[in-house]
């Protein structure tokens, strides 16, 4: 794998440095199109979103909702054409809207947890010293933290507590709340590393001192300048 990804990496270190100018979401562009499994991950991401978002429109939620239980684990057939559930409601338009609920889940939490990764990754290698030290140790102690099981606590405990939540004319239940949270803070340390290791190679480049020297903060060198290359 790491023999048959070289040439791919060289070929465009050398087309970045003998082409034209390219902006950094050009040269990210580039990047993505060449790694075979992000583009099949994204046309499969697409697929998916169009089909929910298609479904939502001609199959309705209270249709997803009614209850037949004389045709209960029906087989598939053209009423029903996923076949149906324990309780009679038509699988098909259930996996429509379930979709919809795992795909705000999923985008929410990845959000959540690439944001944080990010943010405590990055500053752990800009600023060195004792604020890595601790940052990192933080990072260690939550890799012991069993996420499915303090998942499971917090939904039970503290989900009927939290009101219900609207998102696209939608109502979603406190849990769904609890469960972008965990996953979200229980899933970042990864991320936090690989930002690590790249913010420390990029913060010994030439255009991080020339920043320095014009006087940017260093928030600003952090957010606008080692945050975009480490994408």
């Amino acid at each position: 794998m790491a023999a048959a990804a070289a040439p791919v990496i060289l070929d465009l270190q050398a087309a970045e440095a003998t082409g034209p100018h390219l902006t950094l979401g050009q040269l990210i562009w580039r990047r993505f199109i060449k790694h075979r499994m992000a583009v099949a991950g994204a046309v499969g991401l697409g697929l998916l979103l169009t089909f929910i978002l298609v479904g939502s429109i001609v199959v309705s939620e209270k249709h997803a909702n009614e209850i037949d239980l004389r045709a209960k684990l029906s087989a598939p057939s053209g009423k029903h054409w996923f076949g149906t559930d324990s309780t009679g409601r038509d699988v098909f338009s259930r996996i429509i809207y379930g979709g919809q609920i795992s795909l705000a889940i999923g985008v929410m939490s990845v959000l959540l947890s690439v944001s944080f990764g990010t943010v405590v990754g990055g500053m752990a290698a800009y600023y060195g010293g004792w604020v890595d030290s601790v940052l990192m140790r933080f990072t260690e102690a939550v890799l012991s933290v069993p996420s499915l099981f303090l998942l499971i606590v917090l939904a039970k405990f503290l989900g009927k507590d939290i009101q219900t939540i609207n998102l696209f004319g939608r109502t979603f239940s406190g849990s769904v709340g609890i469960v972008v949270l965990v996953i979200g803070f229980t899933s970042w340390m990864g991320l936090a590393r690989i930002v690590r290791a790249n913010v420390l190679s990029l913060k010994q480049n030439d255009f991080i001192a020339a920043a320095h020297a014009l006087g940017a903060s260093n928030l600003r060198v952090f957010f606008a300048h080692l945050v975009p290359n480490t994408l």
